[in-house]
């Protein structure tokens, strides 16, 4: 999958569970402006109301995409790491692990924001289907190369751009996730939230 698919599929996600999460009787619900105020989890079971819906939505949109920030340019730029088709350490099941447990220990210190982000970014494994791709998805346990797909570098793009094209799974999805982006900004434009999200993140 590509941009929109990752940062809409995962947002909207992230806002369903945010809106209707089964703890959401247990908290204060703030002051209505838009929506009904519930929040991810129960970060926070006895938060005062200004510490409600303190999700902060740039952090999922940042981890939804964190393993091709951080493979892709690898494989464009530097091919002979061996990062295979732009899907190397990040991609894997050891690097998800690594960002739950460091997420993990800052939740329960009352900074939820990073677990948010490697939940988002252990998503984007189940999005690209890394099940079948067990070789970056196990790493190292198959050996510490990655395969490569097509042309090493560069070469790359034509591979990427055939994806999008040619499976459905890929641009069906990123017509989904663009959808869904769409909806979420109009949300936010009617309720004059826009300005909420740029500061702290808060989609309402």
């Amino acid at each position: 999958m590509f941009l929109l698919a990752h940062t809409g599929i995962t947002s909207g996600a992230a806002w369903l569970i945010n809106r209707y999460a089964k703890s959401r009787e247990n908290a204060v619900v703030p002051e209505e402006r838009c929506g009904d105020g519930s929040y991810l989890f129960t970060a926070y079971p006895q938060a005062e109301p200004e510490n409600m819906n303190n999700v902060d939505f740039r952090l999922i949109i940042l981890g939804s995409i964190l393993p091709d920030i951080i493979d892709k340019p690898f494989e464009l730029f530097f091919p002979h790491l061996g990062m295979g088709t732009g899907r190397g350490v990040a991609h894997t099941l050891l690097f998800a692990l690594i960002l739950l447990i460091i997420g993990t220990y800052h939740y329960r210190r009352g900074r939820p924001g990073f677990l948010y982000m490697a939940l988002a970014s252990a998503g984007h494994l189940v999005l690209d289907r890394m099940w079948q791709m067990p070789k970056v998805l196990l790493w190292p346990l198959y050996g510490f190369s990655f395969p490569v797909v097509g042309k090493p570098g560069l070469g790359q793009i034509p591979v990427w751009w055939h994806m999008l094209l040619g499976d459905p799974w890929v641009y069906v999805s990123e017509v989904i996730g663009g959808l869904i982006l769409l909806l979420l900004f109009v949300r936010l434009w009617r309720c004059g939230g826009l300005g909420d999200f740029v500061r702290e993140g808060r989609i309402s």
